[in-house]
């Protein structure tokens, strides 16, 4: 090859080409709104509520309740009764600080007779721990689709011998079952 080079070599005196100020502003500041982003969706969905089907199920009253004082004293203001629409005003619940709840909170409590009132029904875990859900939108639908699932319940929301959860017959009139 006989000719002049394509392109003149780099002298020790040509400066060397860097990107402007303005993209790497750019840059920087696409990564920092990039890292907030999945910061904020890390802390909006980390952990959800899953409640304990077999607890649900073995609870003999499932109360929406806030925590009037300290969890110590048990004391919870009933604001409904899930499973037989009977259960109102102030309870105790002898085990409220095992289930590790906060004062001023309402959550979703599956509980079982006690000798002073009721106790949170056991979750047959193997840490034996008394679990008390928070009232969230969500774990308010788990729970509902839970109770109508439960065995022993046709596909009209009544249980086996015909009555609702009040104990009402039902007429013929709602249950597919008696058309």
């Amino acid at each position: 090859m006989t000719g002049p080079p394509a392109a003149p070599p780099l002298s020790p005196a040509d400066p060397p080409s860097s990107p402007s100020r303005g993209r790497l502003f750019l840059i920087a500041f696409v990564a920092v709104a990039w890292g907030a982003i999945l910061i904020v969706m890390a802390c909006l969905t980390a952990n959800p509520v899953t409640l304990n089907r077999d607890q649900i199920l073995r609870a003999d009253l499932i109360i929406t309740g806030r925590i009037e004082s300290e969890p110590a004293s048990g004391e919870v203001s009933v604001s409904r009764e899930w499973t037989r629409n009977g259960l109102t005003g102030t309870i105790h619940v002898e085990n409220l600080d095992d289930a590790h709840v906060r004062r001023g909170e309402t959550y979703l409590l599956p509980l079982s007779p006690a000798s002073t009132g009721y106790r949170v029904t056991d979750a047959r875990l193997t840490n034996a721990a008394a679990l008390a859900y928070p009232a969230t939108p969500t774990a308010i639908e788990q729970l509902e689709q839970i109770l109508a699932d439960r065995p022993g319940r046709n596909d009209a929301g009544k249980n086996d011998t015909g009555k609702d959860d009040s104990g009402k017959t039902d007429t013929g009139k709602n249950n597919p079952a008696k058309k």
